[in-house]
């Protein structure tokens, strides 16, 4: 079994759960700082944030196109459901 990385199914379960508990305090670490911030402020900190996320996937296809015309093909008909 060369490569292939055993799983060892209680660190993955201990994982899930450090994970969904860093969810919870994120979302409430948020929500705290929506009520004690301006509108204004934390607007425009998700605007940047979200327009930082589409740059992100625009490069991404872009060098996919450009470094992987097949794979990129591929991607695109999976995403569009064609």
């Amino acid at each position: 079994m060369g490569g292939i990385a055993k799983m060892n199914f209680e660190e993955l379960k201990k994982e899930k759960q450090r994970n969904f508990a860093e969810r919870i305090w994120f979302i409430k670490y948020w929500v705290n700082y929506i009520k004690t911030h301006p509108a204004a402020e934390w607007s425009k900190e998700q605007a940047a944030f979200i327009d930082s996320q589409f740059k992100s996937a625009e490069n991404f296809w872009r060098n996919l196109e450009k470094n992987d015309k097949v794979k990129f093909e591929k991607l695109k008909r999976l995403r569009l459901g064609v």
